[in-house]
């Protein structure tokens, strides 16, 4: 029971695709600065909602980057208003007044945040397809799209997100896997193969990598594991049927035995008297 309880979980696993690259509208991205969102790969679309929107997104560790693919823009103006697309980065965020309340509550702004991309309707089409890194190890992202107060377009930005950690040269550590394209950028295993292109090269969903591959495990692999699942329930199997044929060989012997000292017990009760003296 045991062993065909594995091969299910073994088999889900393998049916089950993962993929750390998640798509994120920007309806439901997360508006605080010390709160972002943590994702090795990240694909943000815009959402068609009226008004400014600010999003944070962070790497999942202290020691990662992120390189930015702009996939698509479009800026184009909306009834007269140029929208804007800017990206920034910030380390730590510090709590400031809110000089409108006259509450005096206190709100989170990032620190020293430092401009790396911006685009609006004069130039986005010369931005499309180009690629940003943020500047330091555990940089956290800020994404604002401002269209004046129209709603924005379903397809205003389409951008990728991609966490990476600088390896050693031509190297990367275990369940991380190195960009053709660089010799030290080294993104997480789970990227690849995803069908998103984390490495910008399209390195990490090559066809030599990829094809061949069921869920996230290689064919060889997989074959191996087949293989061995069927020689193991042959093997159960066998000692089955050995494990039986021996029982109803034993029972066959007792009861041929049986016989025997019943028949043995009939012809003394049988035989004369006399037949024991001669």
């Amino acid at each position: 029971m045991k062993f065909y309880c594995i091969i299910l979980i073994l088999l889900t696993r393998i049916f089950t695709i993962k993929s750390l690259t998640e798509i994120v509208s920007t309806r439901d991205c997360f508006s605080i600065a010390s709160n972002p969102l943590k994702l090795f790969g990240v694909r943000i679309m815009s959402y068609p909602e009226k008004g400014k929107k600010t999003c944070y997104y962070s790497p999942p560790q202290n020691d990662y980057y992120f390189s930015i693919l702009i996939n698509n823009l479009n800026l184009n103006k909306i009834n007269g208003v140029c929208p804007k697309l800017t990206l920034e980065v910030f380390q730590n965020v510090w709590y400031d007044l809110d000089p409108s309340n006259y509450i005096q509550l206190r709100f989170e702004v990032p620190l020293t945040p430092k401009l790396i991309f911006e685009a609006d309707c004069t130039n986005f089409k010369s931005k499309i397809k180009n690629i940003v890194e943020t500047t330091a190890p555990g940089d956290k992202v800020i994404l604002y799209y401002d269209p004046g107060n129209e709603v924005a377009p379903s397809d205003a930005y389409f951008i990728t997100l991609s966490a990476y950690m600088i390896g050693q040269s031509y190297s990367c550590p275990a369940n991380k896997y190195r960009c053709w394209n660089s010799n030290f950028k080294c993104i997480d295993e789970s990227l690849v193969c995803d069908n998103v292109d984390n490495c910008y090269d399209n390195s990490d969903e090559n066809d030599y990598r990829c094809t061949g591959r069921l869920g996230d495990l290689p064919m060889p692999l997989f074959i191996i594991i087949i293989i061995a699942a069927i020689l193991m329930l042959i093997f159960i199997m066998m000692v089955i049927i050995l494990i039986m044929r021996n029982r109803k060989s034993a029972k066959y012997r007792k009861q041929e035995d049986g016989m025997k000292a019943n028949s043995r017990t009939y012809e003394d009760e049988t035989l004369p008297p006399h037949s024991y003296m001669s």
